[in-house]
């Protein structure tokens, strides 16, 4: 049976939002009024699944995985280009430009925070009582049935869920992947596994992260970002890590040579494991130790694991590595298999920035 909400009031401290199934959405000024929603199973989701916006980069690897699911999807965006001709050879049915009739034989819709309320394809399918879905629903249905590492942080989620993602390939654990960045060695920004693991990029910029199950949870740090969204500023983006926290069922896994992290670690309710540099957070579960350039070694407890060198420079970028490195190893692989192709991952983004580090 379905269930349908309606919610615009002032809650959680966002100043609109909307409520979709218990999580609530921060919705632009001229969002203010309500949309229809139902919960979403994928078992029931009438189909096409149109997306508006699908040629972004969190909402087209969610219509990846919906199509390898073998469900019928359509989306909209303003123009074409690579990401949507990719998905059209998919089997999607690509509209250019927003209007109604683009959801004339839509089932359904999924909508990102950034799609407005005068939207005409969703307008159009509010007259028409379709279900609409945020994308945070959809990327929580495609997981439900696997066991979820969700990754978020105000900075480097994205180079670090794609790390993630490579470790537990390697590792043969076969998951799903829905990562903000297009990754040379996964080779798209999403993956279908039937491994039982699903690698998700957490997107807190909205809040939305906050209601994402997950099995292991990395913070990867904790700073004052989109406080058009946080009007309660920096009490209200660690309640929503906090409450992102509360709704892993295993491990926490949080990085404490960040200030933001650190402060918050004695609230995170469930168990933790921390990581961080050396000389910055002697104290921590697993630590890296910096090397000139590119290197570093690793260590867990008092134990050595072994030393790595990256392709891409920066000190966050090790941070990043060793986040990886870390969920790996909670899951089971070894230090030698987690470690063994980070060194050689890279986003498309960073190909440019890797040849000229290394003076090629």
């Amino acid at each position: 049976m379905q269930k349908e909400s309606m919610n615009s009031n002032i809650t959680g401290g966002f100043e609109h939002t909307l409520e979709i199934d218990g999580t609530f959405v921060q919705l632009s000024d001229n969002k203010q009024a309500a949309l229809q929603t139902t919960e979403l199973k994928l078992d029931n989701l009438a189909e096409p699944v149109h997306f508006i916006g699908i040629g972004g980069i969190g909402m087209s690897a969610l219509a990846r995985l919906l199509l390898r699911e073998g469900k019928a999807v359509s989306g909209s965006d303003k123009q074409a280009g690579e990401i949507t001709n990719e998905l059209q050879s998919l089997g999607a049915k690509i509209f250019i430009g927003h209007v109604a009739e683009n959801v004339a034989n839509a089932g359904s819709l999924v909508i990102s925070t950034a799609i407005v309320n005068e939207n005409p394809e969703l307008a159009a399918a509010r007259a028409k009582n379709l279900p609409v879905f945020h994308r945070s629903q959809m990327l929580a249905a495609l997981g439900s049935n696997s066991k979820m590492v969700a990754v978020t942080g105000t900075h480097g989620k994205t180079t670090t869920t794609g790390m993630v993602s490579q470790v537990l390939i390697d590792g043969g654990l076969d998951p799903s992947v829905v990562v903000g960045g297009i990754f040379e060695r996964i080779g798209s920004n999403a993956r279908y596994g039937t491994g039982g693991y699903f690698v998700a990029e957490a997107d807190e910029s909205d809040g939305t992260h906050a209601k994402l199950p997950s099995h292991l949870a990395v913070i990867t740090n904790i700073e004052p970002d989109h406080l058009e969204n946080y009007p309660g500023g920096m009490a209200q983006i660690e309640d929503a890590m906090l409450e992102f926290a509360a709704h892993c069922d295993n491990k926490v896994i949080v990085c404490i040579d960040d200030a933001g992290c650190k402060k918050l670690l004695k609230r995170i309710s469930k168990p933790t494991i921390t990581y961080g540099r050396a000389d910055l957070a002697p104290e921590a579960d697993y630590r890296y130790e910096s090397l000139p350039g590119f290197g570093m070694k690793v260590y867990k407890g008092k134990e050595f694991l072994g030393e790595l060198a990256l392709k891409v420079p920066g000190e966050h970028n090790k941070q990043n590595a060793l986040a990886a490195i870390v969920s790996g190893m909670e899951l089971g692989i070894p230090f030698d298999i987690a470690a063994d192709y980070i060194p050689s991952l890279t986003r498309k983004a960073d190909e440019e920035l890797t040849l000229l580090v290394q003076g090629l």
